[in-house]
């Protein structure tokens, strides 16, 4: 409906063609939306998933619950995914993969929604090794959380974080997906500067609490795709 709608043109597109562009498209549409989707309220309490099957190696996803976008803690949020394992100087890439050659491929990301979110590591790891790796991403998520980061970790992840952004914002798609968004989505509208400070606002003491927050065992949730079957093994490493 024409009230719950953003039309973006990002590229080489001038602003009287992007309008007449709008109006012929999409100018007809009229009306009010008729609903809105209850908010979000609490996870589950489900702390294992297992589908078994047959692969050539398992494909675990270890998590916590995490923010939303709303959140005043996001950009924390974002940074403290990208100390873990968001690249190939995170954590997870240096002491699983490389150091200990435990898994194929290891990332740690978030899912950020309006009201609600997950920072959550995945990896692909052999299944005799399986058990191993848990442990390990686990390790990491605990001492995170008692030791907190460094100040070259923060730095770093600010300046991976903002490159990564730059990047994918030469792209015309890209470029009106974040404003799009933005715009459809959130209170304010952010341009890339104003972006920029918030990820520079964030500071270690900030970061450290989120850790000690959300990576906890109670907190932790599970998922295994391979060959394993015993579901009660996987809940005890959890504990």
């Amino acid at each position: 409906t024409a009230d719950n709608l953003v039309v973006v043109f990002a590229g080489n597109v001038k602003e009287d063609l992007a309008i007449a562009f709008s109006e012929k498209f999409f100018g007809s549409l009229d009306g009010s939306k008729k609903r809105e989707f209850p908010a979000f309220t609490e996870f589950g309490d489900k702390r294992v998933h297992l589908q078994t099957k047959k692969t050539e190696q398992s494909h675990i996803v270890l998590g916590v619950p995490g923010v939303s976008s709303q959140h005043e803690d996001h950009f924390a949020h974002k940074i403290l995914s990208i100390i873990l394992g968001g690249s190939m100087s995170s954590r997870m890439f240096l002491n699983i993969r490389e150091a200990r050659g435990l898994c194929y491929y290891i990332s740690t990301e978030t899912d950020n929604y309006m009201d609600a979110g997950a920072l959550t590591t995945r990896a692909g790891v052999d299944q005799s090794r399986l058990v191993e790796a848990i442990e390990a991403i686990k390790h990491e998520y605990l001492t995170c959380a008692k030791d907190g980061i460094t100040e070259e970790e923060l730095q770093r992840a600010k300046d991976y974080f903002k490159g990564k952004m730059i990047l994918s914002l030469e792209d015309s798609e890209e470029c009106a997906h974040y404003y799009g968004r933005q715009e459809l989505l959130y209170p304010k509208t952010r341009d890339v500067d104003e972006y920029f400070a918030e990820i520079d606002s964030v500071t270690k003491e900030r970061v450290d609490a989120l850790a000690a927050k959300l990576l906890r065992p109670e907190n932790l949730r599970l998922v295994v795709i391979g060959p394993e079957d015993d579901k009660a093994k996987l809940e005890k490493l959890l504990i």
